[in-house]
């Protein structure tokens, strides 16, 4: 869900679908009509910090030290890196400022999306290739429905709220939700956190701040016992896809019908080993 710029590759490619699950058989691979592309690896190498993963050039993503301080508030905790580059302070602040928090605009610009081909009914394998969208649109996402909406489909009690601030201005955030009844992407699991919402104000996309969030977000869902993290995307939000494969998630879930609403659109689903 997040609007984040980084670059991995153009194509995802299934493979050994017969034999395997979704999530071990993800691959990133060249694709066929495009020669010039000379790099292969799988999603799984990718991991945060490193330079070069089998000639496939990635930018290093040092993961910090963090801590988590209390406030005086009980029922407040801030999570904040120490010495940040970007002085930025990722704080924990109460799920009833989602009014604030959707100050933010998630709205970003859509000019790609991964396509979804099969091969012999999807057995001979599913594969994502980018492809270029004319016109370009944008979308936005709280206009489908707005965060302070979302308490009348859901308890938010177990919610957490994360917020960017630098110099005491918000400049993204991100919500994580566990333990709802309703919500089908929980899987009814109590070890299972959803990264339901990562936005950063556009004039600080691709700073590092969605970065610091995906990370204070792993911390939150380990301090509550959380064993994995998921998030979903869409076929048509190419920078979050390749956020979240540098980051460390696998694909695992790939689903060209979920949107009945929006038949161009294909869910995609990420997990992440805490």
């Amino acid at each position: 869900m997040g609007c984040l710029s980084h670059r991995l590759g153009d194509r995802y490619l299934v493979r050994r679908w017969a034999s395997c699950s979704l999530q071990q058989a993800v691959q990133i691979a060249p694709c066929a009509r495009k020669p010039n592309v000379k790099w292969r690896t799988t999603l799984a190498s990718l991991k945060p910090g490193s330079r070069r993963r089998k000639g496939i050039p990635v930018p290093a993503v040092r993961a910090p030290h963090w801590r988590t301080v209390h406030d005086d508030k009980p029922e407040t905790s801030k999570v904040q890196k120490g010495a940040s580059r970007l002085g930025i302070e990722i704080r924990e602040e109460s799920i009833e400022s989602l009014a604030e928090y959707a100050e933010l605009s998630i709205a970003f610009r859509v000019e790609k999306t991964l396509e979804v081909s099969t091969e012999g009914s999807g057995l001979g394998g599913i594969a994502l290739h980018e492809q270029l969208l004319e016109p370009a649109y944008v979308k936005d996402s709280d206009e489908r429905e707005h965060p302070t909406h979302w308490s009348q489909r859901f308890n938010l009690a177990n919610w957490g709220l994360l917020a960017a601030r630098d110099d005491g201005a918000r400049v993204g955030g991100a919500v994580i939700a566990i333990k709802t009844d309703k919500l089908y992407m929980l899987d009814g699991r109590s070890d299972l956190a959803v990264l339901w919402d990562l936005r950063v104000r556009p004039e600080s996309r691709g700073t590092g701040v969605g970065s610091l969030l995906f990370q204070a977000t792993e911390e939150w869902a380990r301090d509550r016992g959380c064993i994995q993290l998921k998030i979903e995307t869409q076929n048509n939000n190419v920078r979050a896809c390749h956020f979240y494969a540098r980051m460390g998630c696998t694909l695992g879930g790939i689903d060209r019908y979920k949107y009945r609403e929006y038949p161009g659109e294909t869910q995609l689903v990420w997990f992440k080993k805490l």
